[in-house]
């Protein structure tokens, strides 16, 4: 599963540009992306992240992260999709990498990513997350 919190809900739909994009990225350590690393509740086995530098309001990030909660109660992504939710500044991306498998989107999983990026970036920070845990 990858999961992303990006910049400007207007550019929504080039999330997947922005994330994959050159941005000219800040070499402070921060943006290293380890191999064989636990997220800090353990629910996430880390594959790689990615701090991708800009600010994020923090209440845009506690709404989008709610919607897609919100969401996940009562839909699942099917295999090789993407389910997106924007609010303000801040984008919320899951990507199910699988190729037939259903993933539901679970709230320990957003906090989880969400403690990630905080540990990893900063607080309201952006950046992105892929577990390895049966390549979520």
């Amino acid at each position: 599963m990858r999961l992303s919190m990006l910049i400007g809900a207007g550019a929504f739909l080039g999330a997947t540009a922005i994330a994959a994009s050159a941005i000219d990225l800040q070499d402070d350590g921060r943006f290293d992306k380890p191999n064989d690393e636990q997220s800090p509740k353990g629910i996430i086995p880390i594959k790689e992240w990615q701090c991708t530098g800009h600010n994020l309001n923090g209440t845009d990030v506690q709404i989008v992260k709610e919607k897609g909660v919100e969401w996940g109660k009562w839909n699942k992504i099917p295999g090789r999709n993407v389910a997106r939710w924007s609010y303000g500044s801040a984008g919320l991306w899951v990507c199910n990498c699988k190729l037939t498998w259903k993933h539901g989107i679970v709230k320990e999983e957003l906090d989880d990513f969400e403690k990630i990026l905080e540990e990893k970036c900063g607080p309201n920070q952006t950046g992105w997350v892929v577990s390895k845990f049966h390549e979520r």
